[in-house]
């Protein structure tokens, strides 16, 4: 999380930004006079896909479990690990 704080007698500011397919164009202007305070919050949040998990591995699987326990891995990431292995034996 991201947090922003502004406080003063005065001052300006602008911003642009866009979507998360980069098709909207946001701006922003501000010009305060007197006292102005503001305070901005910036997060995000990681959930599980227990459907993707159980579709990739085939059962109901805890997100620990594919990561810290013994559970057999499918084919395609087999070769996906050793394709990214190869890959980084020739870059050294």
């Amino acid at each position: 999380m991201d947090v922003s704080v502004a406080v003063g007698a005065l001052g300006k500011g602008a911003s642009a930004g866009t979507d998360i397919e980069l098709k909207a164009d946001m701006y922003s202007h501000s010009r305060a006079r007197g006292v102005f305070a503001g305070v901005s919050l910036y997060g995000a949040v990681l959930t599980p896909n227990s459907e993707g998990i159980k579709a990739y591995y085939g059962k109901s699987l805890l997100p620990g479990d594919t990561l810290f326990s013994n559970v057999r891995k499918p084919e395609s990431a087999v070769n996906f690990s050793r394709t990214l292995k190869a890959i980084t034996s020739q870059e050294n």
